[in-house]
C-alpha cells in the first residue's frame, strides 16, 4: 500500500498545483495584473505550455536532469511565479505590470515542463505492474475530486483573497517541489518493465 500512497499523494500535485484553474481563469489572472486586454495574449498560454513539454522531452532522459529534477524545477518555477503575482496583487507599485505577466507565463512553462509532463509515467512507475491499471484508475478517481473542488472555489477565493490565494497555491507547489525531491525515484532511460525488475521505492 505505500506505493498507492506515494503514487497518490505524487498525482495530488498535478491538480493542487492550480493548473486547471488557473487556465480556466485566465484572463481573469491577467486582469488582476494589469493587462487591460487580456485576450489578445492568451494564445501564447499554449506556446508556453508547448514550450515546457517540449523541454522536458529534450532533457528527461539526461543524466544530469531526470524527471525528479524536472518536477523539483517545475514546482520552485510555480511557487517562484505564485510568489511574483501575490506581491504584484498585494504591492502593484513595486512588481510592474509586465514582470506578473511574464510569472503567469513562466508558471505554464514550468509546470509543463515538471509535474505536467512527468505525472503519468512518474505514477505508473511507482505502481507495481500487477495493480497497475486498477491502482492507477482509482488514483486518477480520487485526485479528480481535488480538481472539481479547486475548479469550484479557485476564482471565489481570488475574488476575495487576492495575493493570499497565489500564497496558499505557492506553499502547494513548495511541498510538492520538496515531496519529489525527497521521495520520488528517478527512473531515467528504463521501461516499466526494468521498473518493475527492481525493488520498489
Amino acid at each position: 500500500w505505500h506505493c498507492f500512497v506515494m503514487a497518490l499523494a505524487f498525482y495530488f500535485f498535478v491538480p493542487a498545483s492550480g493548473i486547471y484553474a488557473m487556465q480556466a481563469y485566465s484572463a481573469d489572472i491577467l486582469r488582476f495584473c494589469g493587462v487591460a486586454e487580456p485576450l489578445r495574449i492568451l494564445p501564447y498560454v499554449g506556446w508556453a505550455k508547448l514550450a515546457g513539454a517540449l523541454a522536458t522531452v529534450g532533457t528527461i532522459d539526461l543524466p544530469q536532469v531526470g524527471r525528479r529534477r524536472l518536477a523539483c524545477f517545475g514546482s520552485l518555477g510555480c511557487f517562484l511565479a505564485y510568489m511574483l503575482l501575490a506581491w504584484h496583487i498585494s504591492s502593484p507599485g513595486l512588481v510592474p505590470t509586465a514582470v506578473a505577466t511574464l510569472a503567469f507565463f513562466v508558471f505554464f512553462f514550468a509546470w509543463n515542463a515538471g509535474y505536467g509532463s512527468v505525472q503519468f509515467v512518474a505514477v505508473l512507475e511507482i505502481l507495481p505492474n500487477e495493480v497497475r491499471s486498477v491502482w492507477a484508475g482509482q488514483i486518477y478517481a480520487l485526485v479528480g475530486i481535488v480538481e472539481i473542488l479547486i475548479y469550484q472555489t479557485f476564482e471565489s477565493l481570488l475574488l476575495r483573497g487576492g495575493a493570499t490565494t497565489f500564497v496558499s497555491f505557492g506553499a502547494v507547489n513548495a511541498f510538492a517541489a520538496a515531496y519529489a525531491c525527497v521521495v520520488m525515484s528517478d527512473m531515467r532511460g528504463k521501461s516499466l518493465e526494468q521498473v518493475d525488475g527492481e525493488p520498489g521505492p
